[in-house]
């Protein structure tokens, strides 16, 4: 009967059917409020939720990290520190500053921010001083897509247990989870502000050195297939020779673009600097 009174309300219009007096000729009594009702203590004290630590965990996640992503705890422990995160040009638009070949790639600075980042926020080395990265080996790079969603990457910091000499020291490795392939690897140690160690000497000059301008070093880095644009262009002249350079560099990379320690562009920098000690422009 129900669905006949539906009926006719669709196809006949909401005026042919009276729903109040179909409801109240199944009611036998009408409707009245109940008075007098014991009330009920509730007891607070007493919790009955119940979920497992990884769900509480993943609803209870503080913030993801610009670069590391959320921390996975499932698959960490006392001296493995894990994160996952995917990269993208949509939440990091200064990605698309550095180009091989044409194609949006992670420079080589990325991989370095991740491991001193991941360093900085690990109990281990938070209150550390300074970050040694060691024996570092990029084995491939990164491409991103150009719908804007990159790779989705797992960083590993393996600390040194509570048995091993050297407690000032750990490996670290960069995957990309989509295809198990090693991206990164190497060591990293850290000073603290007690080990009294001084801050690495700077570089002191050679006698026969070469002066490179801005315009002939990105020349050069694009003629091997590196192109830099934007706050990345931060080297204004460079003295160079085999094994050694002095570069110098403004750092315009808007405080506003990112949260990290170290801005990318100051590290893409030294990272164009070693560069140019290994070679540059005029090199056969």
């Amino acid at each position: 009967f129900s669905e006949a009174l539906g009926f006719l309300w669709q196809h006949l219009g909401p005026e042919v059917v009276n729903f109040d007096r179909y409801a109240a000729s199944l009611r036998r009594e009408p409707p009245k409020v109940l008075k007098g009702l014991p009330s009920y203590p509730w007891n607070h004290e007493t919790a009955f939720w119940r979920e497992s630590r990884s769900s509480k965990r993943y609803l209870t996640r503080s913030t993801p990290h610009e670069l590391l992503g959320n921390r996975c705890f499932t698959d960490s422990g006392d001296t493995t520190l894990r994160w996952r995160n995917v990269l993208s040009s949509k939440q990091l638009p200064w990605l698309e500053s550095v180009r091989v070949q044409g194609t949006v790639t992670l420079p080589a600075s990325i991989y370095y921010l991740m491991i001193i980042e991941a360093v900085i926020a690990s109990p281990w080395g938070h209150q550390c001083c300074i970050v040694n990265l060691h024996d570092v080996r990029i084995s491939h790079h990164v491409k991103l897509a150009d719908a804007g969603e990159g790779p989705d990457l797992t960083i590993t910091v393996v600390l040194p247990s509570s048995s091993d000499d050297d407690q000032n020291s750990a490996a670290f490795s960069i995957i990309s989870a989509n295809d198990g392939i090693e991206l990164c690897k190497g060591n990293v140690s850290i000073s603290m502000p007690d080990d009294n160690q001084a801050s690495p000497p700077c570089f002191a000059g050679q006698a026969y050195t070469q002066h490179v301008d801005k315009s002939q070093i990105y020349s050069w880095l694009e003629h091997g297939g590196l192109q830099y644009d934007g706050p990345f262009c931060g080297l204004l002249s460079a003295t160079r020779c085999l094994d050694h350079s002095s570069t110098q560099f403004v750092d315009s990379f808007p405080e506003s673009f990112t949260t990290l320690l170290v801005n990318p562009s100051v590290l893409e920098c030294a990272v164009q600097s070693a560069l140019l000690a290994f070679a540059g422009p005029g090199d056969q």
